[in-house]
C-alpha cells in the first residue's frame, strides 16, 4: 500500500504515508462507534502534536526537540476506513487552531464526497476507455462483457458499473456473495444495479426477475453450488458442482472483455510467486495466476488486486493493464484539489469577505469544473502510458539510463519497484519488446517525483509565467481573486507539480534527461524551454482533443499525434535552451516569440515550398483518415515547423529584416541543397543502437545550424529587392562548393538503404560550407 501511495502521489502536491490502527473495545468484541470516534480523536491529536503550525501568519514549530526542517503541511485523506470520520478530524484540527481548518481532512460535510462524485471509478474508466480505444473498440457504446470484484453498494465498484448502460455484467463476487448472470439484458440489469447502488444493498438483494436463465446469487462460503448449463458454458467448465471458492476462481478465469476490480484483497499473482509471497492469506484459496486470465482489459479501481509481477505477466501475454496507482488516482487528485481550493479561500473567510456558507456554495459551484480537471488528468496519464510503451520499444536504452539515474538519486530501488534489469530485458526481448505498461507506470511516476524535486529546488516556480499555471489549476467558477492565489502557501508546489506532470505526460519520462544530455542544461532550464515552446506553438490545441471521449479514432491515432507534438517540442525546447538568454524569463521569451510564432504557423502551408507543402498536406490527410478532426490535424502538422518559425523570428530580430522576407528565404534554403531530403534520410538512419541515435541527433542539430547560417548569409545580401535575386546570388557565389555537395547527396541517395557513415560525410561538407567544418 505504501508503494502504491507513493506512486499515486506523483500526480498531486504532497508526499504521503499509509497506515492503519486497531481499536480495542473495553468490553471485548467489536468496538462501538463511540469507542472508534474516541480512538480516532486521540490518533489525530497525536499527529497534530508532531506537526508545525501557522498562527496569525507566523510559523510555530511543534513542541519538543526538532529533528527536521519546518513542515506545517499535514492533511488526512479519506479511505474506506476513515471516510466517515473526516468531520471528526476537522473538528479536532479546528479546536487545535490548526491552520488548515476544515481543509485538514478532505471529503467531510463541506467537501467533495468521493462516492457521490464517483470520481475514483470515473478516473479508472478513463483508463479503461483508453485501453479499449487502442483495441479499436468503444467502451462507452459497445456491450462489453464484464466480470467484477465487489458489489453495487461500494463506491468504486458501484459507480463503475453505472458508467455504461451497455455493460453486460456476467459475474461478480465480494467477500459474502457470488453473482452470476450468463446472458444479461443490458437495460434491465443496469436498472437493477442502480437500485442496489441507491439502496446500498448487497448481491443477495438482486431481484431474481432481473437475472437471465441459469444465473443467480450464491453464498461464497457454500460447500456445493449446482451450476446450470448456461453457467457452465459461461465459465468454460464441464463440472456440474463447485464450492463457492472454486466458483470464484472460475469467474476470475472466465472469458470476458473487462475485469473490473472494485473490492479488497489480492486475487491475482504471477506464475512465479507463491501465495505466501503475496501476503494476503484470506484469499489464498481463490487466488489465480495471471497466465490463467482470459480477459482483454483489467481496470484496477481497488488497491492491491494484482501483484505487480502479475500485472507484468498479464501485460506480456497481451493483456491491457496499468497499475492500481494509475487507475484509481482520481480520488487522491480530487482530495488534493479540494484541500488547495479551501486553502485559497481561507484568507477571504478570515478577512470577512466570505462567510463559511458562501465559501461552501462556491465549493459546490466549482465541483463540476474540478471534477473535469481531475478526469482530464486521468485521461492524460492513460494516454501517456500508451505512448511510453511505444517509445520503450525503440529507445529502451533511455529508460534504462533513467532507472539508473533515479537509483543514484535515491528515489528508486529497482527490485522493490518491480522494474527489470538489463538481463531480464535481454531474455524477454524475443517475446516482448520494451517495457510493459505496469512497469512504465512506476517509472513515469518516479520520473515525475524527481522532476518535481528539481523544480522546487530551482527558481523556476518564481517565474512570472508560472502564475498562469497556478491560475489554471484553480476552477474559474470559484472566482478566487488573483492576489489570494499569489499568496497561496503551496503556490510553488502546485506550479512545480502541474508543470512536471504535463511535461512528462506529453513528452515522456525520458524527455527532460534526453534534452539535458544533448544540451548540457539542468532540468529547470529544460522545463523553462519546454514552457516557451509549448506556449508559443499552442501545443495544447493539438493534444487536448485527444483526452476527450469524442468520436472513436483509429487505434494508434492518438499516440501518432502525441509523437508529432513531442518531436516538435523536443526540437524547439533544445533551440530555446541553446540560443536564448538563460536569464530571460518565460514571459520575456514569449513576449519576443509567441506572437511571431502564432502568426507564421497560421500562414502555413502557404509559406512552404514544394515538396514541403505536399508533405504537409499529406500529413493532414493521414491524420484525418485516422479520425482526427481536420482543424486539430492541421495544427498538429503546423507544429512540425515550430522550430522553423522560432528561427525565423530570431533571425528577423537579429538582422533587422522583415518577417516576410526572412520567412521566404528560410523556407527556400532547403531547395539549394535538398536539405529536406538530408533531414528525412538522417531520421531513417537512426536505428535502435543508442550510439547511432545520439550521432543522428548531433547531425540533426548541425542541420539546424546550417540552415540558420545559410539563411543569414543570404539575408545579409538582401537590399529590399526580390528574394529570388539573393538566392540566385548566393547559389552563384558558392556554385563550386554547392555543386560538390549536391553530387555527394545524389551519390548517397542512390544507395539501397539509409546508412549513417555517408551522412556523416555529407554533414561534414555542409558544415564546411557554413564555416563549421
Amino acid at each position: 500500500l505504501m508503494k502504491t501511495q507513493t506512486v499515486k502521489n506523483a500526480a498531486i502536491i504532497p508526499t504521503g504515508a499509509k497506515g492503519g490502527f486497531l481499536v480495542r473495545s473495553a468490553a471485548g468484541g467489536a468496538p462501538s462507534a463511540t469507542e472508534i470516534a474516541a480512538a480516532y480523536r486521540t490518533f489525530i491529536r497525536c499527529l497534530l502534536d508532531l506537526t508545525d503550525n501557522y498562527i496569525q501568519g507566523r510559523l510555530v514549530p511543534a513542541g519538543g526537540l526538532l529533528y527536521d526542517p519546518p513542515d506545517p503541511y499535514l492533511v488526512v485523506a479519506p479511505d474506506k476506513g476513515t471516510a466517515a470520520l473526516s468531520d471528526l478530524a476537522n473538528e479536532v484540527a479546528q479546536a487545535r487552531r490548526f491552520w488548515l481548518g476544515d481543509a485538514f481532512a478532505s471529503g467531510g460535510s463541506h467537501g467533495y464526497d468521493h462516492k457521490k462524485f464517483g470520481i475514483t471509478a470515473r478516473g479508472g474508466w478513463e483508463c479503461v476507455r483508453r485501453h479499449f480505444r487502442e483495441l479499436g473498440r468503444d467502451a462507452d457504446r459497445e456491450p462489453l462483457a464484464v466480470i467484477g470484484i465487489g458489489d453495487m453498494s461500494g463506491d468504486v465498484f458501484g459507480n463503475a458499473l453505472l458508467l455504461g448502460q451497455n455493460l453486460r455484467l456476467r459475474a461478480a463476487f465480494n467477500h459474502r456473495y457470488i453473482f452470476l448472470d450468463p446472458d444479461p439484458d443490458p437495460a434491465l440489469s443496469f436498472a437493477e444495479r442502480r437500485r442496489l447502488f441507491e439502496t446500498g444493498s448487497d448481491w443477495d438483494a438482486y431481484s431474481p426477475a432481473c437475472v437471465s436463465r441459469g444465473g443467480g446469487v450464491f453464498a461464497r462460503q457454500a460447500k456445493a453450488i449446482r451450476l446450470s448449463a448456461e453457467a457452465r458454458a459461461m465459465l468454460g467448465t464441464e463440472r456440474d458442482e463447485l464450492t463457492g471458492e472454486e466458483l470464484v476462481r472460475a469467474i476470475l478465469c472466465m472469458e470476458a472483455d473487462l475485469l473490473w476490480n472494485g473490492g479488497i484483497g489480492t486475487y491475482v499473482k504471477s506464475s512465479e510467486e507463491s501465495h505466501a509471497e503475496v501476503g494476503d492469506p484470506a484469499n489464498d484459496a481463490v487466488r489465480v495466476n495471471a497466465s490463467d486470465l482470459r480477459v482483454a482489459v483489467v481496470g484496477e479501481g481497488g488497491n492491491l488486486g494484482f501483484t505487480q509481477k502479475a500485472r507484468v505477466e498479464f501485460a506480456m501475454r497481451g493483456g491491457r493493464v496499468n497499475t492500481d496507482a494509475v487507475d484509481n488516482s482520481g480520488g487522491v487528485m480530487l482530495s488534493d484539489r479540494e484541500v488547495n481550493l479551501k486553502i485559497a479561500l481561507a484568507p477571504l473567510v478570515e478577512a470577512g469577505e466570505l462567510s463559511i456558507g458562501e465559501r461552501n456554495r462556491l465549493l459546490d459551484a466549482a465541483a463540476a469544473e474540478v471534477t473535469a480537471k481531475v478526469l482530464q488528468q486521468c485521461a492524460r496519464q492513460a494516454l501517456a502510458l500508451s505512448a511510453e510503451q511505444l517509445r520503450s520499444q525503440t529507445r529502451l536504452f533511455e529508460f534504462l539510463d533513467l532507472m539508473a539515474a533515479l537509483e543514484q538519486e535515491g528515489l528508486l530501488e529497482r527490485s522493490l519497484a518491480g522494474l527489470p534489469d538489463r538481463e531480464t530485458l535481454r531474455r524477454r526481448r524475443p517475446a516482448f519488446l520494451g517495457l510493459t505498461r505496469p512497469e512504465l507506470a512506476v517509472l513515469l511516476a518516479h520520473a515525475k517525483l524527481s522532476l518535481q524535486h528539481k523544480l522546487l529546488a530551482s527558481s523556476l516556480p518564481e517565474d512570472p509565467y508560472l502564475e498562469r499555471v497556478l491560475f489554471e489549476y484553480f476552477p474559474r467558477s470559484a472566482a478566487i481573486p488573483e492576489p489570494a492565489l499569489r499568496n497561496h502557501r503551496l503556490r510553488r508546489e502546485i506550479a512545480a507539480v502541474e508543470v512536471a506532470n504535463e511535461v512528462l505526460d506529453v513528452c515522456g519520462a525520458t524527455f527532460v534527461s534526453r534534452v539535458q544530455r544533448n544540451t548540457g542544461a539542468d532540468a529547470a532550464a529544460v522545463v523553462r524551454g519546454w514552457l516557451v515552446a509549448a506556449a508559443a506553438g499552442d501545443a495544447r490545441r493539438a493534444y487536448a482533443p485527444l483526452l476527450a471521449p469524442g468520436s472513436p479514432r483509429a487505434p494508434g491515432a492518438d499516440t501518432a499525434v502525441l509523437f508529432l507534438v513531442e518531436r516538435a517540442l523536443a526540437r524547439a525546447t533544445a533551440w530555446v535552451v541553446q540560443t536564448q538568454d538563460p536569464a530571460a524569463t518565460v514571459a520575456d521569451l514569449l513576449a519576443r516569440y509567441a506572437r511571431i510564432a502564432g502568426y507564421l504557423l497560421g500562414q502555413l502551408p502557404d509559406l512552404l515550398r514544394e515538396p514541403e507543402r505536399s508533405r504537409f498536406e499529406a500529413q493532414v490527410a493521414d491524420l484525418h483518415r485516422l479520425g482526427l478532426d481536420r482543424e486539430a490535424g492541421i495544427h498538429a502538422a503546423r507544429l512540425q515547423h515550430l522550430l522553423d518559425v522560432l528561427e525565423i523570428g530570431y533571425l528577423s530580430a537579429e538582422l533587422g529584416t522583415p518577417l516576410a522576407a526572412t520567412a521566404e528565404v528560410f523556407f527556400s534554403v532547403p531547395e539549394i541543397l535538398d536539405l529536406d531530403w538530408v533531414r528525412e534520410h538522417l531520421a531513417a538512419c537512426a536505428g535502435e543502437d543508442r550510439w547511432e541515435q545520439r550521432a543522428v541527433e548531433g547531425l540533426q542539430e548541425g542541420l539546424v545550424y546550417a540552415r540558420r547560417v545559410i539563411t543569414r548569409d543570404i539575408l545579409l545580401c538582401w537590399a529590399g529587392g526580390p528574394v529570388e535575386d539573393c538566392l540566385r546570388h548566393y547559389a552563384e557565389a558558392d556554385a563550386t562548393q554547392l555543386s560538390a555537395i549536391r553530387a555527394l547527396i545524389d551519390d548517397v541517395r542512390s544507395a539501397p538503404r539509409p546508412m549513417l557513415a555517408p551522412m556523416v560525410v555529407v554533414m561534414r561538407e555542409i558544415g564546411r560550407l557554413c564555416g563549421r567544418g
